[in-house]
């Protein structure tokens, strides 16, 4: 698709919601894409096979609302895909990826769309995050390419220890000006039709977790640009389904990242063990105190020491998709 980039446009955007079981949260979400300033807006939500009654309820709510059943929990990258293709198909020359658990302010999605147009070289760009309890600016975007030292201090448990130092906050853009970053969170992300003809879709190889920076490297391996708009911000709740589901978020977390390791970044054998170390320590912690954890460590230690990549997501159809 060639885009023309001429100033003042309203090119067609479509926003592309996956809702599991999560109803309550879609709800306020596509409201606040229909209260949007931003005329030429259209909104798929596709339902990743939920058994909450979540259908019945966003066709009653919004009965002109499209609707994407997927019959079955696809997971996060697979379950978008089926809505980004629909997007693609019917037009649109950006698709906004959005979290369900997520409200978008009313000049959101002007404020994306004026900066995309005025900006024609930037493949993908994130807005503020904002904390729905604190207003806190959360999910901070990741200045550098990933490494071991940026594994371990930002995705680990040591996170927690240094989380308010400057050590971590080095990783990270803080700053209050469009900058180009690294990766930004998956809860929002606007997409030109042009950057997934130039790398494709999200790779359905995850089932959750991982996403932002397998997106992140195809972009920068494309030589592809991402930037982050701290002026233009939506809200984001946080899943508090995935804080529910014990060791089986430990053990998705764990695949889509072998995965990523295996495909997508160099990491030297020393490095890997190092990760590897870590969350061998870190799992066997949680066994302690945690039942679930106990019962699937045989599952985690399979995980740990092979070297075939298991299916993304097999064991865990009933999770959330973030």
């Amino acid at each position: 698709m060639t885009q023309d980039f001429t100033p003042g446009r309203t090119p067609l955007v479509v926003a592309v919601i996956l809702n599991w079981n999560g109803w309550a949260d879609s709800l306020p979400c596509v409201q606040s894409l229909l209260d949007s300033s931003y005329e030429n807006l259209r909104i798929i939500v596709v339902d990743n096979g939920s058994t909450d009654g979540s259908v019945g309820r966003l066709r009653g709510a919004f009965p002109d609302l499209t609707i994407l059943e997927t019959g079955a929990n696809l997971g996060f990258a697979a379950g978008n895909n089926r809505g980004i293709h629909y997007a693609l198909d019917n037009g649109a020359e950006y698709v906004l990826v959005l979290n369900n658990d997520t409200t978008v302010p009313q000049h959101t999605v002007r404020e994306l769309i004026d900066f995309a147009e005025r900006n024609p070289g930037v493949a993908l760009i994130g807005p503020e995050i904002s904390d729905a309890a604190t207003g806190e600016f959360i999910d901070l975007p990741m200045l550098h390419p990933i490494n071991v030292w940026s594994i371990l201090l930002t995705k680990s448990p040591i996170q927690r220890v240094i989380r308010r130092t400057r050590l971590y906050k080095l990783f990270f853009y803080r700053g209050r000006i469009p900058n180009e970053v690294y990766a930004i969170h998956g809860s929002a992300m606007l997409l030109p039709a042009s950057t997934i003809s130039k790398i494709g879709f999200f790779d359905e190889e995850t089932f959750i977790y991982w996403e932002e920076f397998i997106l992140a490297e195809k972009l920068r391996k494309a030589g592809l640009r991402t930037y982050v708009l701290p002026s233009t911000r939506i809200i984001h709740k946080g899943s508090s389904s995935i804080a529910k589901i014990g060791a089986s978020r430990f053990l998705e977390n764990m695949k889509s990242e072998k995965y990523f390791f295996d495909n997508y970044l160099d990491l030297s054998i020393a490095s890997r063990f190092v990760i590897n170390t870590v969350r061998f320590v870190g799992y066997i912690g949680r066994t302690v105190v945690q039942g679930d954890y106990r019962r699937r460590l045989p599952e985690f230690l399979r995980l740990l020491f092979t070297n075939k990549n298991p299916r993304v997501g097999d064991d865990d159809k009933d999770l959330p998709t973030k």
